[in-house]
């Protein structure tokens, strides 16, 4: 009796320290076991193939001086991951793209041609250096696309710079950034020039923020897109966009973060548009200083609908501001301390606005007491009914202000008198400015968005 045995060798390939000139990982050699740190050195392109796993030991590092070039396919993915028989977050430490790995650059269409980039690859328990990312870039830029961080035991992406200065544009396309110990894309972006771009990405259950631009906003001036992703179930806001530049926050779906829905700060220019902010446990919008254009978005069923506070200028149109509940006063818009608001002048201008459902101790939209001058304050064209107040506005600038531009408005009534008794000014106390109304609309403004349907009851079909 013959007995006859295929004898397979799974290939295993240990890798440590320098790589001093071009080199391929490819999968006839996979998997690598990075048993020590690993360095790209400048000058230096490391490829790594589609469907190559690489397991890193304990407390190594990823360090690219050079050019690393990931790119798997959606089948056959590229893999980081522990060296453990049974992972958890934080076996190992994390990529490092230094100061001198290669930027990526972009095509005429803001496509990646060149450069450091991660495609199709997966990062998996990382970050056990709690003040690293699984992936840390300092000094440099790099392109992301269809990655997947997870299970960090610190940040997902973090993005540095040790001083003063600009780098390149970065970008994060189409990704998921997940259950990570800290939050998911953080960059310390305190007084230094960064652009970013975070597009059609999944950032959702992490223990922090879900993206994060760290807590100053002096000095340095940023561009930072966040466009068509979903931001969820975060610890923390879904985005604290603390910084000063360009902020383009739009298409996005933002809900369950215990935190607020976004909280801006800086000084330039913020557009937040088109976004659905839902169910955050603070503010669906909270915006400090800067310019904010506020326009077209959906933002319901969060601990307060809008508050601003302190310098800028504000425009707040076309929104849908229902169902917020912030336990206080102003869950539809608030300017932030109400009566006692200091250090700041800002014009304000709520246009075409639709605040239906709100519940406030007393007033669903408040204006403010400037700290100076008389800038203006603007109501016009909203839908304003149904809310759960003893007023629908109430004027808290004094008696030497301007009066408050509230005309064109629909209160939920037609008769004036009804109109009177949801507007508090100087009529019911003489030390407030007064609130000109009139003309006002007898319907529903039809420029605003449409109020949600109410009293909705579901049956079983047939």
């Amino acid at each position: 009796i013959l007995f006859f045995f295929n004898m397979i060798t799974l290939a295993q390939t240990d890798v440590s320290g320098a790589i001093t000139s071009n080199t391929t990982w490819g999968t006839s050699e996979s998997p690598y076991i990075v048993t020590g740190n690993v360095l790209v050195a400048s000058g230096v392109t490391l490829t790594i193939e589609a469907g190559v796993t690489v397991k890193v030991s304990s407390s190594a590092i990823i360090q690219n001086n050079g050019t690393l070039i990931a790119i798997g396919t959606s089948s056959n993915k590229i893999i980081f991951t522990s060296n453990e028989s049974t992972p958890s977050a934080g076996d190992w430490k994390y990529i490092f793209f230094s100061n001198t790995s290669v930027d990526p650059t972009y095509d005429g269409s803001g496509n990646y041609s060149a450069g450091s980039t991660l495609q199709y690859v997966d990062v998996l328990y990382g970050g056990s250096d709690s003040s690293k990312g699984a992936i840390e870039i300092t000094d440099s830029s790099v392109y992301l696309k269809n990655i997947s961080v997870k299970n960090s035991s610190s940040y997902g992406l973090k993005f540095s710079k040790s001083s003063g200065g600009s780098v390149g544009v970065s970008k994060v396309i189409s990704s998921e950034i997940s259950n990570n110990s800290s939050t998911g894309i953080y960059c310390n972006c305190y007084q230094y020039n960064k652009s970013i771009t975070v597009e059609t990405t999944t950032i959702n259950n992490n223990t922090g923020y879900g993206i994060s631009t760290g807590g100053g906003d002096a000095g340095g001036s940023h561009v930072f897109n966040y466009k068509n992703n979903i931001i969820t179930n975060n610890g923390n806001s879904g985005i604290l966009a603390n910084a000063n530049g360009t902020q383009n926050i739009s298409g996005n779906r933002i809900y369950n973060n215990t935190g607020y829905g976004i909280r801006s700060r800086g000084n330039g220019t913020y557009t937040i548009e088109k976004n659905i902010i839902v169910g955050n446990s603070s503010v669906g919008v909270h915006g400090i200083y800067a310019t904010h254009v506020i326009d077209n978005n959906v933002i319901a069923n969060n601990a307060g609908g809008i508050e601003i506070s302190q310098g800028g200028n504000y425009t707040v149109s076309d929104n849908q501001i229902v169902f917020n509940n912030n336990l206080g006063d102003g869950s539809g818009f608030d300017p932030y301390g109400g009566s006692s608001q200091k250090a700041w002048s800002s014009p304000v201008n709520l246009t075409r606005n639709t605040f239906y459902s709100n519940t406030s101790t007393s007033s669903t939209i408040l204006s403010f007491q400037p700290d100076n001058g008389d800038p203006s304050f603007l109501i016009n064209n909203n839908n304003i009914h149904k809310n759960s107040s003893t007023y629908e506005f109430k004027n808290y600038r004094n008696s030497s202000t301007s009066n408050v531009d509230a005309e064109n408005n629909y209160w939920g009534t037609s008769t004036e008198s009804e109109i009177q008794t949801k507007i508090f000014d100087w009529s019911d106390d003489g030390s407030y400015g007064i609130v000109d109304y009139t003309p006002f609309s007898t319907a529903l403004n039809t420029t605003a968005p449409i109020s949600p349907p109410s009293n909705v009851t579901k049956s079983v079909s047939g």
